[in-house]
């Protein structure tokens, strides 16, 4: 599946606002059978297009400090480095770049002390970065995936 028609994108855009809404009440705003999107929420899913999963408020599940950390990487060690970074827990979501830093992550850290010692102990030593910068995350505006 390479693209969501018009009908797909409302039931995704439904289900990011209440993944525990049923085809029922999906089907009765979007005017169309509860068969038919189940059979499209099974094809969404199937096609690796949705994952239906728990979003958590960082603030309310402890996570007080929020950043995006972009970093400057040697290309030669850019698999490396990105394999590495993979593991780390706190790190929430990871990417290759293009830009004024070829990797950024968001990150969510229960305290300032977590975040002075991730940056201490997990990004200053891998080798192959030349930079880095944080960004702090003061408030969380809107969080969409789609």
């Amino acid at each position: 599946m390479s693209t969501l028609d018009k009908t797909d994108r409302q039931i995704v855009h439904l289900l990011e606002e209440d993944a525990t809404r049923s085809s029922q009440s999906i089907a009765k705003m979007l005017s169309i059978s509860p068969a038919t999107v189940r059979r499209r929420i099974e094809k969404l899913t199937k096609n690796g297009v949705i994952r239906i999963t728990a979003i958590v408020d960082p603030s309310k599940a402890g996570f007080y400090l929020v950043a995006v950390i972009s970093l400057n990487v040697d290309p030669a060690v850019m698999n490396k480095v990105l394999t590495a970074l993979h593991t780390k827990k706190d790190i929430r979501w990871l990417a290759a770049s293009a830009g004024r830093y070829n990797v950024i992550m968001l990150c969510r850290f229960n305290s300032t002390e977590d975040f002075h010692l991730f940056i201490q102990d997990e990004v200053a030593k891998l080798e192959g970065i030349s930079s880095f910068e944080t960004f702090i995350c003061l408030r969380l505006e809107k969080g969409r995936y789609l």
